[in-house]
């Protein structure tokens, strides 16, 4: 017997299942969110103890550019890239680096900087085969009234 989900094909041989079976599941599933739970919690104090100093050090942190500005960069990784409910990676892993750079403000007094990027990521459709997605962005971004409103035009 198989079922189908989507397009793909299983093995149904696991059903029926029997309510010791179900009840073992769920409890499995309860005891692992709650360890994972457990961690966070543990991890999230032992974070909360540095965030003062991390915010304090922060601002003289940032990657500046030898001509003013800062960069910014970023790898992630990912199980499947999905876009809009479809998979870009044909269910596989994909892999997305991206870097940035801002410009300090471009008038003296205001919150006004240019701010160009780039991301990319792998991805692999049936028909196609590998290929890659490259994304380029940039703008202007203007922040005013202490902050509170800011326009970006970018693309």
């Amino acid at each position: 017997m198989s079922c189908w989900v989507g397009s793909r094909r299983f093995s149904c041989k696991f059903l029926p299942m029997s309510m010791k079976e179900i009840v073992t599941g769920v409890v499995r599933l309860v005891t692992a969110v709650a360890m994972v739970v457990a961690c966070l919690g543990i991890a999230g104090g032992a974070a909360a103890r540095d965030n003062e100093e991390k915010a304090a050090t922060a601002e003289n942190k940032k990657w500046e550019a030898p001509f003013g500005g800062f960069y910014s960069a970023a790898l992630t990784v990912v199980s499947d890239y999905s876009f809009g409910g479809i998979s870009q990676t044909n269910r596989q892993p994909a892999f997305q680096p991206s870097v940035g750079y801002r410009t300090s403000p471009l008038i003296e007094g205001q919150n006004l900087w240019l701010y160009l990027g780039a991301w990319g990521s792998n991805i692999n459709f049936v028909n196609v085969g590998p290929a890659v997605e490259i994304d380029l962005s940039g703008g202007f971004k203007w922040r005013t009234l202490s902050n509170k409103l800011s326009f970006d035009l970018g693309y």
